[in-house]
């Protein structure tokens, strides 16, 4: 169902209850009854980077520009080989900021939205 419908359904829904619907406790007994549920899934992010920072290292270790980019980085001479090391950094970081925020509107936990 397109968004637009959504939004629709939602403000008719709205104009015709002015509250909560009772059920006469049905909801919190269902809800008291939920088992809880723990972070699901956070090694799985843990182990995933771990094992990309290792296979990244492991390709680009005997790379000559990512030798001399660090190298220049570390004696504060900004140089050729520094510029595309800052760029991949940077871009990765914001690749996986970008990735972050979508998991988190995708997963029902919208981080940008202000709670009602």
């Amino acid at each position: 169902m397109p968004a637009d419908a959504d939004d629709s359904i939602d403000t008719l829904l709205r104009l015709s209850f002015e509250g909560a619907v009772e059920d006469g406790g049905f909801t919190d007994r269902v809800v008291r009854t939920l088992p809880r549920r723990g972070p699901q899934g956070a090694w799985f992010s843990l182990v995933g980077m771990l094992a990309g920072a290792v296979s990244c290292w492991l390709a680009m270790r005997s790379s000559p520009i990512v030798l001399s980019g660090w190298k220049n980085w570390v004696s504060e001479d900004p140089s050729v080989p520094l510029t595309p090391l800052l760029i991949s950094i940077l871009g990765l970081s914001l690749l996986g900021l970008i990735w972050a925020i979508s998991e988190s509107v995708d997963d029902g936990r919208d981080v940008l939205a202000h709670p009602m």
